[in-house]
């Protein structure tokens, strides 16, 4: 996607401008460990693509071996189950936690498996033993939810219009021990967040989303991560 594709450069430049020190760890971070690999070239993919992604996944999967943490800098969203197949070997019980605007539970998107609005339809039917949560959702469509009333899948959606009333022990308790960690930046509010190809009002805060992280990373083993939707 036109946009989103100079995201990765642009966080990797922006993050050359903070303070190494943190303020709540005490520490400056980079000093634990920090790799930053060369960007992954990847080929399109289509409803003709066997292994979609499998730049990606030859990749992280090494590193998910190895017991290091990967944080994938995207790009679109389609490109988590790249990261997915990278980890599944390792940690077939893995779950996913999906922070985002969208549900993106469509089947498919003009014929593509693999577009962005079907990234969630996707990541469920590749998980070996399926549970995914998303959270901060306010888009959503009657496919999708035809879908969803007809399926019943293992998906709980924690909608943004509830986030007032969010237990958050609640929503990590609802992921297996394993979890993949997948950010679109859409899951911010716009107000702070207005740079992604999609935004929708009401999202979430700051302090609220790294709230949700602590615990997710207190409660769950997270194997890996990814960043998309940015749109520089």
């Amino acid at each position: 996607v036109k946009g989103s594709k100079d995201a990765p450069k642009a966080v990797m430049d922006a993050s050359q401008k903070m303070e190494l020190f943190d303020d709540e760890l005490w520490v400056e971070p980079y000093k634990i460990g920090v790799h930053t690999a060369s960007p992954i070239k990847m080929a399109a993919v289509d409803e003709n693509t066997e292994t979609p992604f499998s730049e990606l996944t030859a990749a992280v999967k090494p590193v998910v071996e190895m017991d290091k943490f990967p944080v994938v800098i995207g790009g679109e969203r389609p490109i988590t189950l790249g990261t997915l197949n990278a980890c599944q070997d390792k940690y077939p019980d893995l779950s996913i936690l999906m922070l985002g605007a969208h549900a993106d539970l469509y089947t498919e998107a003009e014929g593509n498996p693999f577009d962005r609005s079907a990234t969630g339809f996707t990541l469920y039917t590749n998980l070996k033993q399926p549970v995914i949560a998303q959270v901060g959702v306010r888009s959503v469509s009657w496919q999708e939810v035809a879908w969803m009333e007809d399926e019943q899948p293992n998906i709980n959606i924690f909608w943004a219009r509830t986030q007032a009333k969010w237990d958050l022990t609640e929503i990590i308790n609802s992921l297996s021990d394993n979890v993949l960690l997948s950010i679109d930046m859409s899951v911010l509010d716009p107000s702070i967040m207005p740079a992604t190809n999609s935004p929708e009002p009401g999202g979430i805060g700051w302090y609220q989303l790294l709230n949700l992280l602590k615990v997710l990373c207190v409660k769950k083993n997270v194997v890996a991560a990814d960043i998309t939707g940015l749109t520089p």
